[in-house]
């Protein structure tokens, strides 16, 4: 099986969950705040669904390439030199 489609069952998963439990998931997004985000493909036009899930700024991990607050906006320079 693919990486897509390994992502694409494990998305229709989360999704099922979300519908069956009135709009919550367990797992690693228990007590999460998630949201289900339709969209529709520019060239296919055809309907997609992605589940999404917020974490608050504290929860984030403490990574330069998921936390905004230690990021480097795509600069050339590193993250610790802007922030000096």
């Amino acid at each position: 099986m693919s990486t897509n489609n390994s992502s694409n069952d494990w998305n229709k998963q989360i999704i099922k969950e979300f519908h069956a439990n009135g709009g919550k998931v367990g797992g690693q997004f228990e007590g999460r705040d998630a949201l289900l985000l339709h969209t529709i493909g520019a060239k296919s036009n055809q309907p997609r669904v992605s589940p999404l899930v917020f974490l608050q700024p504290s929860l984030r991990p403490s990574s330069p390439h998921t936390s905004p607050e230690r990021s480097s906006y795509g600069s050339q320079q590193h993250a610790q030199d802007i922030q000096q």
